[in-house]
């Protein structure tokens, strides 16, 4: 049985995704495993950092209403068929993305580094202009 979910990525400090429909390909019901599942491969980029059983899914922005991982999709609520129109999508909650300061962290590491490379640098041309100076005195004594 294929199928379609309207769904809504919600992420801290992300803006929301446009309503997106995820389709299946799937012999009997889809339930909120599977749209995890799912929604991890469509938001490739997004999700990068995280594993589809991190993601929880509900009926609001809000995130009120966490649907269990075998609840079918789409999901009647309170007389809405969630995830059925592009007007009433389910949300998928996503942990926030690690800060960016991973990656600063590297910078840093590699700036102190190439500091170290340039003080030792600096000694070796220090001392090798010691030694020219002593060589040239030497030759003029």
């Amino acid at each position: 049985m294929a199928g379609a979910v309207w769904v809504v990525l919600v992420q801290e400090g992300m803006e929301d995704s446009r309503a997106t429909k995820i389709h299946f390909d799937a012999g009997g019901q889809i339930d909120v495993d599977d749209l995890c599942k799912e929604a991890k491969n469509e938001f490739t980029h997004r999700l990068a950092h995280v594993d589809a059983s991190d993601l929880t899914v509900s009926v609001s922005r809000e995130d009120d209403t966490k649907l269990e991982e075998d609840t079918g999709v789409p999901f009647q609520h309170e007389g809405v068929n969630h995830g059925a129109l592009r007007q009433q999508p389910l949300y998928i909650h996503a942990p926030a993305q690690p800060p960016a300061e991973g990656g600063n962290v590297e910078l840093v590491t590699l700036v102190q580094e190439l500091r170290l490379d340039l003080e030792a640098e600096r000694k070796d041309l220090k001392a090798e202009r010691e030694r020219a100076e002593k060589r040239e005195k030497d030759l003029e004594a």
